[in-house]
């Protein structure tokens, strides 16, 4: 599914040539970008950013909810 949604994301990237750099860029995901010498160096440094971001976003929803259940089974406990 990862994957799936990945090539979904890289057909909405934007590309652009800014002098002798090509910048990749993912509208729906802002604060990612990429660059490259060559349109395809852009686009695979895009591919590994988004990975990253991607990853990182899936840890921090799996901490939060670890953290959550943590308070929730802390509070059900009886004093004692």
């Amino acid at each position: 599914m990862l994957i799936k949604q990945l090539k979904r994301i890289l057909k909405m990237a934007i590309i652009e040539k800014r002098g002798d750099w090509y910048i990749a860029t993912c509208p729906i995901i802002s604060p990612v970008g990429s660059q490259g010498r060559t349109k395809k160096e852009a686009v695979e440094n895009l591919k590994r950013v988004l990975s990253i971001y991607i990853s990182s976003c899936f840890d921090l929803i799996i901490t939060e909810m670890i953290n959550e259940a943590k308070s929730v089974n802390g509070a059900c406990q009886s004093p004692g």
